[in-house]
């Protein structure tokens, strides 16, 4: 008897298996005797497979693998017989798509580990010796920075991964205790990655693991992989010289750790975010249950995302500025929104479509001035007014504002991007800490008491009302 688990919805199986695959796994059940194959899925999902798998890089996002031939052409040097990531890659057997290399040059360009040029930068060397792909490398590599390396790692490993929160099939019910978990686990900060990240902290630090995974809907699977990852990544962090090598994996991940010294602050948690998922950034258009990014607009946060609960209970006002009705937008607007925003913009790692909706799901509130720094472009565009990639624009209350966020902007990369350190990164340090003008945490995120006295209230409770946050407009 031969079962097959896979982790994709039925409907897409035939998107990732193929005909030939399929038929030669069925030879694994006569090994020693004859025996029978029973598959779990119709005779007619068997004729939607293609005859054979895609190969991968034609199947696989690109990002990681151009950025590996990056560093690969950039060790070469003169020595290289390809000019560029294309060239090389147009040599394989399968080439991919060339709008799909375009897409990967253009997301490495916008995190900074190439150059307009398309040059390897020193960012870009670093990210390519961390074994994640570059988005979430990169928020690893800040946070060892910014001294926020455990929760940065962590997070980038689930992000990598999967979320270790799991939903019963076939309950109903389920769902709603879901949120409510979330919810318990973010403690008011506004973000699903900061809830999966408390959710295996926790996690790691019970004894009783099994039953704490139980109780709080988590996959057990999920959480020793998340580790087995987080280690591998330290390893990694280690060998490039970001982390220092007088200690184990596990001991530089200590809370009183150097390494770990930021590591429950908000402000920082937050900025951390953002380096994770930049350029998916949404703003808010004509009512807190609708968003848009450059190129979507009317977009609605996912139903299990903290966020979108968060903003039914907590009263925060996002109605943006002088943005008017998105309906009445034109295409050609609609595609460059050029929007004021009194509001934060969220950060998000998933963009859903099912049909004519969509949804952002993995959502985290990001901070105006954190936007500005990580955007790849930002300009002075009008009276107190920052415009980021085109697109996002932001108010300052004064124009000496807006002159030191573009100052901070400039201050920040440098330091970052060149791996400074003593007071240049203290100052860092600072500025992220204090460029939070429009949401307080309001609680001390460093607490474990209120967070598990929190899971236990809103378990006890079974609704989501209860957990606010302070909020102050500027």
């Amino acid at each position: 008897l031969l079962c097959i688990r896979c982790s994709t919805p039925y409907p897409r199986w035939h998107l990732s298996v193929g005909q030939a695959s399929a038929t030669q796994r069925m030879g694994r059940a006569g090994r020693v005797q004859r025996g029978a194959c029973f598959r779990l899925y119709s005779l007619s999902t068997f004729d939607l497979m293609d005859e054979h798998k895609l190969p991968e890089i034609a199947r696989a996002p690109l990002p990681e693998f151009a950025l590996q031939t990056h560093a690969m052409l950039h060790r070469m040097g003169d020595d290289s017989p390809y000019d560029t990531v294309e060239s090389f890659l147009t040599r394989a057997m399968c080439p991919p798509k060339r709008k799909n290399v375009e897409a990967a040059e253009r997301m490495l360009q916008a995190i900074g580990a190439i150059d307009d040029d398309a040059a390897l930068t020193s960012l870009g060397i670093v990210l390519a010796r961390i074994p994640l792909d570059p988005k979430t490398a990169k928020m690893a590599y800040f946070g060892t920075l910014l001294g926020a390396a455990e929760f940065a790692m962590t997070t980038a490993c689930i992000s990598s991964h999967r979320s270790p929160f799991v939903r019963k099939r076939g309950d109903d019910s389920s769902t709603a205790i879901l949120l409510r978990e979330r919810l318990a686990f973010s403690s008011g900060s506004l973000s699903d990655m900061v809830a999966e990240y408390e959710a295996y902290r926790m996690w790691r630090e019970t004894s009783e693991k099994r039953r704490f995974a139980r109780e709080h809907m988590l996959s057990i699977a999920t959480l020793d992989f998340i580790h087995r990852m987080r280690n591998q990544v330290s390893s990694a962090l280690v060998e490039s010289g970001v982390l220092p090598v007088q200690a184990s994996p596990n001991q530089l991940l200590r809370h009183d750790h150097h390494v770990n010294r930021n590591g429950s602050d908000g402000s920082i948690r937050r900025f951390l975010c953002l380096v994770a998922t930049y350029p998916n950034v949404a703003a808010p258009r004509s009512s807190s249950s609708k968003f848009c990014t450059a190129f979507e607009t009317n977009i609605r946060l996912h139903g299990t995302s903290v966020l979108a609960s968060e903003l039914g209970t907590a009263g925060l006002d996002l109605a943006p500025l002088d943005t008017g009705d998105p309906d009445d937008v034109s295409r050609e607007e609609k595609t460059t929104v050029n929007t004021v925003l009194a509001c934060p913009p969220v950060c998000f790692s998933s963009f859903l479509r099912l049909g004519a909706r969509s949804t952002l799901s993995v959502v985290s509130v990001a901070i105006p001035l954190h936007v500005v720094m990580l955007a790849r472009s930002a300009d002075e565009v009008g009276d107190r007014v920052i415009e980021c990639d085109g697109w996002l624009r932001f108010r300052a209350d004064t124009r000496a504002g807006v002159k030191l966020a573009l100052q901070a902007r400039h201050a920040l990369r440098s330091v970052l991007e060149h791996r400074c350190s003593g007071d240049a990164l203290a100052r860092a340090v600072a500025l992220l800490r204090d460029a939070d003008p429009l949401i307080a945490a309001g609680h001390d995120e460093g607490r474990d008491t209120e967070r598990r006295a929190a899971v236990q209230r809103a378990r006890g409770r079974g609704s989501q009302r209860g957990f606010h946050h302070s909020h102050r407009n500027d």
